[in-house]
């Protein structure tokens, strides 16, 4: 498990999910690293020595729990509780067992709680956009999907592995991050993420030149995307690819061939020619990107 997985697991388990709890209580049963307690009354903890296991499952009925540590160096003064120590227990273990509260937290204000939580992520991702994606961490970018995603391939390569994340809440931003600080520097686009607050994929070649000021020049890639254009847009260069019937993909390529001297020049050099395409107009099919391409 990494780190980004176990921060993953640790956020859900503090919202009382029991698939999340039920992997750390497993994992961390032996050797206590940390645990997880949402809603402690006080934010304190209680600690007694020899309690008997209680029943995982009854984790999940209470709110406030205190934990129960057991140590083979500590000596009961009670002949009682020193029986009550299993005879082949060479480790320490921890018990963790729901109690009651003299102030109940009031169920009500939870639900309430969590779900302005849920509306303030909710709204966060509705106005998500790829610049904003760029100036966060990779940590961050999961935590606003509630670090509920998958891993997928990337778009606007020779050949990938499956190594972007892609959302559940939000699957049309894929990313990833090859920085030592964590800052998310790779970003896929697909239907109906943004650019910015103007530009944004699903728009058409025309709509996008109006924008930018400019009519891009599109040219044969040596990636995945055939045919793409790229352009600055707030200081990062994104590379774009439109969706093109293979009619218009032929009549492209064409145009494309025709701006060499002649058919051997072009298969010397077959990415370095380019034409703009108003006329055909096709929607913006994917964008990528990368901060090393500058």
């Amino acid at each position: 498990m990494n780190q980004i997985e176990l921060e993953g697991i640790v956020r859900r388990a503090a919202k009382g999910e029991k698939q999340a709890i039920e992997i750390l209580y497993n994992t961390y049963r032996e050797k206590l690293y940390f645990f997880v307690l949402k809603n402690v009354d006080n934010n304190s903890y209680s600690y007694y020595e020899n309690s008997s296991e209680a029943s995982y499952d009854d984790l999940s009925d209470s709110i406030n729990t205190e934990i129960y540590y057991e140590s083979d160096d500590h000596t009961s003064d009670s002949s009682s509780e020193d029986n009550s120590r299993s005879s082949n227990d060479d480790e320490s273990t921890i018990t963790v067992v729901p109690t009651e509260s003299e102030n109940d937290i009031n169920t009500g204000s939870i639900s309430e709680n969590d779900s302005k939580d849920d509306q303030i992520r909710q709204n966060s991702i509705e106005s998500l956009n790829a610049e904003k994606l760029i100036g966060m961490t990779l940590t961050d970018a999961l935590a606003l999907g509630d670090n509920n995603y998958e891993m997928t391939y990337p778009t606007g390569v020779q050949q990938g592995s499956a190594d972007m994340y892609k959302c559940i809440d939000f699957p049309q931003y894929c990313f990833k991050s090859n920085r030592s600080d964590g800052m998310v520097d790779i970003i896929n686009l697909y239907s109906g993420a943004k650019i910015n607050e103007k530009i944004y994929i699903g728009m058409t070649y025309n709509q996008l030149c109006e924008i930018i000021g400019e009519q891009l020049a599109v040219s044969i890639s040596n990636t995945d995307l055939e045919y793409s254009a790229s352009a600055v847009i707030d200081g990062h260069r994104w590379i774009f690819s439109f969706e093109l019937t293979n009619e218009q993909k032929d009549e492209l390529h064409s145009r494309i061939e025709q701006q060499a001297a002649d058919s051997e020049a072009f298969a010397l050099a077959p990415y370095s020619y380019s034409v703009t395409i108003s006329d055909i107009d096709p929607k913006i099919y994917s964008a990528v990107y990368n901060a090393d391409i500058v």
